[in-house]
């Protein structure tokens, strides 16, 4: 029960940061994105249904070393956004006002 809710919420923020590699126009770290998000839901199906379950821990090491890479350039690449939120990103508010 607590893995099931706890991978819900684990998908819920990475999506949340796919869509804003997408909204910024990082298509490359939005690729490999939703490519983690692939390995991660081939993991949580081997899990539950033990299909292929002799494959699961290399593919929890494939996926884990293609997270990591990915979080990691991403906050490389994060470093690189300017302080302040751009003009129109949350609609309705503009930081000019």
């Amino acid at each position: 029960m607590v893995i099931n809710i706890t991978s819900l919420l684990g998908l819920g923020a990475l999506l949340g940061t796919v869509y804003i590699n997408k909204k910024l126009g990082w298509y490359w770290l939005y690729v490999f994105g939703i490519i983690n998000v692939i390995l991660i839901a081939a993991n949580r199906v081997i899990y539950e249904t033990g299909i292929l379950w002799k494959y699961l821990p290399i593919v929890q090491k494939f996926t884990f070393i293609s997270v990591l890479m990915w979080i990691w350039i991403l906050a490389l690449r994060s470093k690189q956004l300017p302080t302040a939120l751009p003009e129109g990103w949350v609609k309705g508010i503009n930081p000019r006002q």
